[in-house]
């Protein structure tokens, strides 16, 4: 990839400046520099340390999760390069795929990380319809050097918000810390805890954990009102049984909390049981929430309380018809909540 070349040689021209040990250049990203800083470890470029924040380790699995596009981010990618624009008309429609999958591989991470050996600190937030948890954890649980992980409130935000994060402060601190600590050798003991989470609104860690968090999973049927609080992560699942359809091309699953998207997800639909595997979304869930389960063609329904655009259809895509038999919500949640709201 000719992005993966240019960073080579603006790692090479730093290495070979007098004033720079070529032993101790490190890398800090954030989104599309993030995930270029993973690519660019995976293809041998040597760094002593990286700082990766809101990134991608596997891009089909952030655009087009269980083969259905988002198709705002999709389009975005697909404006914002030339590589990826011939493939526009059929990648929001989540037709042939395969033909973009080899693309979409060579700028994919997550396969050759096992062979990382380098340090690297990874941010993630809390809600990110872009690129959610899952993007980093399958990231932390394959590199192979030392590794942190820190899961806060920022990303790329599924509604108009304040562009400042609560724990601005925060992250850059963790960020400078690591890499003070593996480019220039300061014992600030930055490698532990290797996870920390942030609570929701929080300014800095909540909770840490040696390894990824301990989650249990939850059970609920299409409308519960919830009666003990949690927390989610890892996603989940949506079953529901599909007696008939025609022309369907897309059924999608949004998980509320009163007008609150707690998660959600699509699969092209068959008849029989279909499984819709969820977004991971670290969301806490008050006492008293009524949670919910909406099935249909797309992520905003007409007449929702609720704006969700991750998977609105594609516009004069067909829709068809379904008959839906009940619902079955299974939310992966953290053994204990971080946040504390009741």
């Amino acid at each position: 990839m000719r992005d993966v070349a240019d960073f080579r040689a603006v790692r090479g021209w730093l290495a070979g400046r007098p004033d720079i040990s070529d032993t101790a250049i490190g890398a800090w990203g954030i989104s599309y520099t993030g995930g270029l800083i993973l690519n660019a470890l995976t293809a041998g470029v040597p760094l002593a340390a990286a700082d990766v924040q809101v990134a991608w380790s596997d891009l089909y699995s952030a655009f087009w999760p269980q083969g259905i596009a988002k198709v705002p981010m999709v389009a975005g990618l697909m404006m914002e390069s030339p590589v990826f624009a011939p493939f526009a008309a059929d990648a929001v429609r989540s037709r042939n795929l395969n033909a973009l999958r080899p693309l979409l591989a060579e700028r994919s991470s997550l396969p050759e990380l096992g062979q990382v050996r380098t340090p690297v600190y990874l941010f993630q937030g809390r809600v990110d319809w872009l690129f959610d948890i899952a993007q980093a954890t399958a990231a932390f649980a394959r590199l192979a050097g030392p590794k942190k992980l820190y899961v806060g409130n920022f990303g790329h935000i599924p509604s108009p918000q304040s562009n400042v994060s609560p724990d601005a402060e925060y992250v850059l601190t963790q960020s400078v810390a690591w890499l003070d600590h593996f480019l220039r050798g300061v014992p600030n003991g930055i490698e532990a805890p290797a996870v920390q989470l942030a609570a929701a609104g929080g300014t800095a860690a909540a909770a840490s954990w040696a390894g990824l968090p301990p989650t249990k999973m939850l059970t609920f049927g299409a409308s519960t009102r919830v009666t003990t609080p949690f927390e989610t992560w890892g996603g989940g699942t949506v079953t529901v049984r599909v007696p008939g359809l025609r022309a369907y091309p897309q059924l999608v699953a949004v998980v509320t909390a009163g007008t609150t998207v707690v998660t959600h997800g699509a699969i092209k639909p068959h008849r029989g049981l279909d499984v819709i595997r969820l977004a991971s979304y670290c969301l806490f869930v008050p006492r008293g929430a009524r949670l919910r389960v909406t099935l249909g063609p797309n992520t905003n329904p007409k007449g929702a309380s609720f704006v969700d655009l991750a998977y609105i259809p594609f516009p004069g895509q067909p829709t068809g018809s379904i008959s839906l038999g009940p619902a079955t919500l299974k939310l992966s949640v953290l053994k204990q909540p971080v946040t504390r709201k009741g």
